[in-house]
């Protein structure tokens, strides 16, 4: 399945595709996390409080760039 429609699908409720979604896209945020934060374990707290606040807003997500997005 394609980001796109993984992403529809995570705005449906599918918390598969929005796990989906995160995989391909956590490593990259959890270094961005490490680089601002300077500490792992903040940076670990801060994507965790981040993933779960976008799987509660992701309705909010319109297009574009679904990595900047999140980030």
């Amino acid at each position: 399945m394609d980001q796109t429609n993984l992403i529809q699908s995570a705005q449906s409720g599918n918390l598969e595709a929005f796990n989906q979604l995160i995989l391909f896209h956590q490593d990259g945020a959890y270094s961005m996390a490490v680089n601002l934060l300077n500490s792992e374990d903040c940076a670990a707290d801060a994507l965790q409080n981040a993933l779960i606040l976008a799987f509660h807003h992701i309705n909010h997500f319109r297009g574009g760039s679904f990595r900047a997005w999140l980030l």
